[in-house]
Formats: C-alpha cells, structure tokens, sequence
C-alpha cells in the first residue's frame, strides 16, 4: 500500500519535468506534419503534440505514449460515423 502512494507521489512531481524537457510537435495543414497519427508516431514520452484547427479525418487515433496532445482553436477529430475517435492506453497521457 506504502509502495503504491510512493509511487503515485513520484509521479505526480515527476511527470511535470517530463513535460518541460519535451518538444513540441505541431499538426496542421501548413505544418511539417499534417495527421495527428504521424506525429504521435514521431513523438517521444514528455512530448507535445500541438493539434492546429482543421478537421482530421484519420480513423482511430491511438494513444500509447505518456504525451500531451493539445488542441489549440478547437480542431475537429472526425471518426466519420465509423471509428473510435481517440484511444488512450497511456499513463500520464493529457488530451486538452
């Protein structure tokens, strides 16, 4: 039980040094990635991945990596009636 709040504790100071030492990715049409998918792909633990509006239509985005996926002016993940949106099987990831 000890073990389990030691660990929780660590993660909760470490997790934040984790984010400042990443870089940020950015997804849009006039950026160097333009689906959400390749740049989660590219991405390392710690690292942002800036979601620029737009609508993407990618099929299931899937979360494995402790990152941080940001929207930032509220871009559109369409799963065109057919697929999950957004699977997240990370701890630690933060979708905002």
């Amino acid at each position: 039980m000890k073990k389990t709040y030691l660990v929780y504790i660590l993660s909760v100071f470490l997790l934040p040094l984790q984010n400042a030492e990443g870089k940020t990715i950015r997804v849009g049409s006039s950026e160097s990635f333009t689906q959400i998918k390749q740049a989660i792909e590219k991405s390392n633990p710690g690292d942002t991945v800036l979601v620029m509006p737009g609508t993407y239509r990618e099929g299931n985005i899937i979360l494995k990596k402790a990152i941080v996926l940001l929207g930032e002016g509220y871009p559109v993940l369409d799963g065109e009636n057919e697929y999950e949106i957004l699977t997240v099987h990370a701890q630690g990831a933060v979708i905002q």
